[in-house]
């Protein structure tokens, strides 16, 4: 009964030791290797020593480095991220609008309490709530700001007509910095200005022409043909040209435009302003070609611009000349020419031109005799 006993102890003992070996056997190790009879053999080693490896920090014999801890795969974190945006709740519109609502509200309180603060007034000792005054100068400043934006001036709606309004105001225009080659010939200047109304190539041309770059017969064939031209910029243009460059053909133009066009359109009116420069002495000569001519019309407007000359002359009884003799002699020198010329012109079959004449006559007589007397009684 006891052997039994004991060879039943022995086979589980033998049992259980053969059960440990395939466990071990099939339990991997930190580095992976399999525990085997090689591999439970202790090395020979004396008592207490540890080996120590160059470049390696001390420790338990046998132990593996630490090692920093695998990072985590981008694909698994960009996965994870998805999953939390796709299962985020959602607002609804109806949650929106009272959240909005709400920060809005506190937004426009809190903008409002900025511009507030509270002082201690020195006469009362209480607390009272004022404008921040640093807010105060910046409502000042915009204000300021928008006034000069209101005073700013608006571009004239037509830059040609403006032009040309300034242009008989002052007798001239502004020097062109628009290069151009040097005689130009008639067909190209042509194209470059009748094409479209155009003020830059207009000024160049005119240019061109009063530094004698451009011949008389083409600079006079073109201003024709624009104010010929049925567009009133165009027009107004050939006018500009007529009015900048006094002479007797420039006159011509310019009367036969004020006899053609209406009215009251601006391009008639323009070419009356510019008529108006030559009362002066300076174009006296012009006038009396003009005089001298067989046009009724033109004479006619020559006629009331030396009656406009004159009456410049004529003494101020409140404020007497102080030499008479020497301005009647300047006088008598610079308007006996017409006297001749006015008198002829009292027999001309256009009514209009005889009463104009009359008048003028009438005038130029006046200031000769008057200061001729004055200068006598003194």
């Amino acid at each position: 009964m006891i052997e039994q006993n004991w060879k039943m102890i022995i086979i589980l003992l033998v049992a259980f030791v053969g059960i440990s070996f395939e466990v071990l056997k099939h339990t991997q190790t930190r580095d992976s290797l399999a525990w085997d009879v090689e591999n439970l053999q202790l090395a020979k080693s004396e008592p207490y020593a540890v080996r120590h490896e160059p470049g390696q920090p001390p420790g338990i014999l046998g132990a593996n480095p630490p090692q920093k801890p695998a990072p985590a795969p981008k694909v698994l974190h960009e996965e994870l991220q998805k999953f939390i945006a796709a299962n985020q709740p959602v607002q609804t519109e109806a949650e929106k609008k009272p959240l909005d609502a709400k920060a809005a509200a506190a937004a426009k309180k809190k903008e409002k309490d900025d511009e507030w603060e509270e002082v201690i007034d020195p006469k009362t000792g209480k607390k009272v709530r004022r404008k921040k005054k640093k807010d105060a100068k910046k409502e000042e400043k915009k204000v300021e700001v928008a006034a000069k934006v209101e005073v700013k001036r608006e571009p004239p709606e037509n830059e040609i007509s403006a032009a040309v309004d300034d242009a008989v105001m002052t007798g001239g225009f502004p020097a062109s910095e628009t290069a151009r080659p040097p005689f130009t010939g008639l067909e190209e200047w042509r194209r470059l200005l009748l094409t479209t109304p155009n003020l830059a190539e207009t000024r160049v041309f005119i240019q061109h022409y009063q530094d004698n770059l451009v011949s008389a017969e083409v600079f006079y064939k073109l201003v024709n043909e624009m104010i010929a031209d049925s567009r009133t910029e165009m027009k107004q243009l050939g006018v500009m040209c007529a009015g900048v460059t006094p002479s007797v053909i420039s006159f011509t133009i310019l009367a036969g435009v004020e006899k053609t066009e209406a009215t009251a359109s601006a391009v008639r009116n323009q070419a009356t302003g510019f008529l108006s420069h030559y009362a002066t002495l300076t174009y006296a000569h012009i006038l009396r070609s003009i005089m001298s001519g067989s046009d009724p019309y033109t004479q006619l407007i020559a006629t009331q611009e030396l009656d406009q000359l004159v009456r410049h002359y004529i003494p101020n009884a409140r404020k007497p000349p102080q030499n008479p003799q020497a301005l009647a002699a300047a006088n008598t020198r610079n308007f006996s020419p017409f006297v001749r010329l006015l008198h002829a012109l009292t027999a001309s079959s256009n009514s209009q031109v005889r009463q104009q004449a009359t008048q003028t006559l009438a005038t130029i007589q006046s200031i000769v005799s008057t200061q001729s007397v004055a200068s006598t009684t003194l």
